[in-house]
């Protein structure tokens, strides 16, 4: 059974299917990333998507409440622009092992920005958690894609704190802190 049939009710899921759409492309899988250890090898990533990769805060005179659902207590709306852009996301996820990504505010989040060469210059934000898989899993680490959607406007945002995506992983794979220079 797909993860959304588990995580959405099946009445937005058949209104998604009536309008000729589906969440495949965001159900989980697995990402291989170059191991920074001197053993080599790959490190297996479990990668699950948030609704709010397609969906956005809902509002009453906006929204249409048939296409509403509620994600962690909020309230959130299909976008029918952060649909197809969450279509791009398996091909950025796969790109993430030779990124370099940023720290975001809250610390233990993380961006990876995508620069789509669009005319209006805009940039596609990919905000990710990642942490150690549980003791037993199949899998090394855990991302969790919290959100990823068109920038506002064209102004490139200030990114503080980069480091390389695999040196990420290899850091808290290993339970390692992660130094940044002061903000």
């Amino acid at each position: 059974m797909s993860y959304w049939h588990i995580k959405l009710p099946q009445k937005f899921l058949a209104r998604l299917a009536g309008r000729g759409r589906n969440l495949a492309h965001v159900e989980p899988t697995t990402l291989i990333c170059p191991a920074l250890a001197h053993g080599g090898g790959n490190l297996r990533i479990n990668v699950v998507y948030s609704s709010h990769c397609f969906t956005v805060k809902f509002q009453a005179g906006k929204h249409r409440r048939k296409m509403m659902i509620w994600d962690r207590g909020m309230a959130r709306a299909f976008d029918d622009e952060r649909f197809e852009f969450s279509k791009l996301l398996p091909k950025i996820i796969e790109r993430l092992p030779k990124a370099q990504v940023n720290q975001t505010h809250e610390v233990r989040n993380y961006v990876y920005v995508t620069d789509l060469k669009r005319t209006d210059g805009r940039q596609y934000l990919t905000f990710f958690r990642l942490e150690r898989a549980s003791s037993g899993a199949a899998h090394d680490l855990e991302l969790f894609v919290e959100s990823a959607y068109l920038a506002a406007d064209s102004n490139r945002l200030r990114r503080p704190n980069a480091i390389r995506f695999k040196l990420l992983a290899h850091k808290v794979l290993t339970n390692r802190a992660i130094h940044f220079p002061r903000r």
